[in-house]
């Protein structure tokens, strides 16, 4: 039987020439299967009503359907989703994810539930992206935590909520994974490292809360360069570890999987899947310098042959969910 598998691009999210080329590589991977690429400013009138008497599966990397709005099939895209949100899933799906609950000053947080360091952060979304704005405090000194010591426009003041999680050390140069998969199946697999050692553990309060604890600080871009803190590394423990953290939103076809690794136990923890869909650093508008100073779209298409991948994890999931 013919099935569909219709990839709808946004413009604003990537280059749409990059659906094209994975689309033909569908076709080539399976004969029964019409492959086809739209933009959300089409309609589904693009595609001839005989096509649509067949089962459908419809991917939106980002930015949902636009204007296209098809008349059968199954449709996964991708949404944001609070960060909190995620924290529940991930707890209800089985995976390891730091503690975490939106911060109240009134509450009373224990160490015996956080461990005696745990971490503020903004939890509005779309506030994380450039680092900088993640704190380290001793979980006693919660109750002293006072927004008004940062500037007026520091989003740890201006946020409308933050996020306390339980402290995850990953190393005296901290570091994270970012995994992007797709259906559940990574397409790139890199590590970003802090060029800044955290101050000792044992280390007065006040030094404590001035740390730099998140690989992307803009310190430790400045004082190494930002291409010596990332690296592509294929490490098959982070990547399946993805896979399993993916199925905790089966219907977000993209995600970009920020992974930690604890240093003293090697245990894998979950931060985050990046739901929204702006995460294809292939081609994406808003990573055009970080893409360059990482090598180009052929970095990140060339470690794991990323559009052939993307192409077998489809044509499999077409097969088993057109509908």
């Amino acid at each position: 039987m013919q099935k569909n598998l219709i990839l709808v691009a946004n413009p604003n999210g990537l280059d749409p020439a990059d659906l094209d080329e994975i689309a033909a590589k569908v076709a080539d991977e399976d004969g029964r299967i019409n492959a086809f690429k739209v933009t959300v400013d089409q309609e589904a009138s693009v595609i001839d009503d005989s096509y649509w008497r067949h089962p459908t599966l419809v991917i939106a990397f980002s930015g949902g359907l636009g204007k296209f709005k098809p008349p059968r099939g199954l449709v996964l895209e991708n949404r944001p989703v609070h960060k909190y949100q995620q924290y529940v899933q991930f707890r209800l799906a089985g995976i390891n994810t730091p503690l975490t609950a939106n911060f109240s000053p009134a509450e009373r947080y224990l160490e015996s539930d956080w461990g005696e360091f745990c971490i503020l952060k903004p939890a509005d979304l779309g506030k994380m992206g450039k680092g900088g704005l993640v704190r380290l405090q001793r979980t006693r000194r919660l109750a002293h935590f006072d927004r008004a010591q940062y500037p007026e426009d520091h989003p740890l003041r201006t946020s409308k909520l933050l996020l306390l999680q339980s402290f995850i050390d990953t190393g005296v140069y901290a570091e994270s994974w970012r995994v992007l998969t797709l259906l559940g199946e990574p397409l790139y697999c890199f590590r970003s490292a802090s060029g800044v050692e955290r101050p000792p553990l044992d280390a007065p309060d006040e030094v404590i809360e001035k740390a730099v604890i998140e690989p992307k600080h803009p310190e430790g871009k400045a004082r190494v360069g930002y291409t010596n803190l990332r690296a592509f590394i294929i490490d098959q423990e982070i990547m399946e570890f993805a896979r399993q953290a993916s199925r905790a939103f089966p219907r977000m076809p993209l995600q970009g999987c920020d992974i930690i690794r604890e240093a003293s136990t090697g245990k894998l923890y979950i931060l985050e899947v990046n739901p929204g869909g702006n995460t294809w650093h292939f081609s994406s508008p808003l990573f055009v310098n970080q893409r360059i100073k990482l090598g180009g779209k052929d970095a990140f298409t060339r470690q794991l042959d990323a559009f052939s991948v993307a192409a077998r994890v489809l044509a499999r999931r077409t097969a088993e969910l057109a509908a």
